[in-house]
């Protein structure tokens, strides 16, 4: 879905999680770490610079639409590249793909070139 020419990026996806998963996270919450896991496993360093801010945004975003109760974020260039490079290049460990892979494609779907 689109809001206006900014891209969005669906953040309460069903994950289709058992009740007691990652210990009882809201599927916002798997979200923001799904996301996580993927930019600390292609930045294992950490990020500097202009990719540090451009994640800053992203968590921010997530943290606003959180407390607005809304169930997606507009996605700025720099977000949806960062976004489609950490996902395309991280490893995900077996046990959460079937998971993970739920935002993948919705991460796909919002950064369509």
């Amino acid at each position: 879905m689109e809001n206006g020419n900014k891209p969005t990026l669906r953040i309460n996806l069903d994950y289709k999680q058992p009740q007691n998963g990652e210990g009882g996270l809201s599927n916002i919450q798997l979200t923001e770490n799904y996301i996580l896991h993927a930019v600390n496993g292609t930045h294992p360093q950490g990020l500097e610079g202009q990719m540090r801010r451009t994640f800053a945004r992203i968590q921010r975003k997530i943290d606003e639409a959180i407390e607005a109760n809304q169930d997606e974020i507009e996605l700025e260039k720099a977000e949806q590249d960062l976004l489609r490079k950490s996902f395309n290049e991280c490893k995900v460990p077996a046990q959460i793909v079937k998971y993970f892979t739920v935002l993948e494609e919705e991460v796909e779907r919002a950064t369509k070139l």
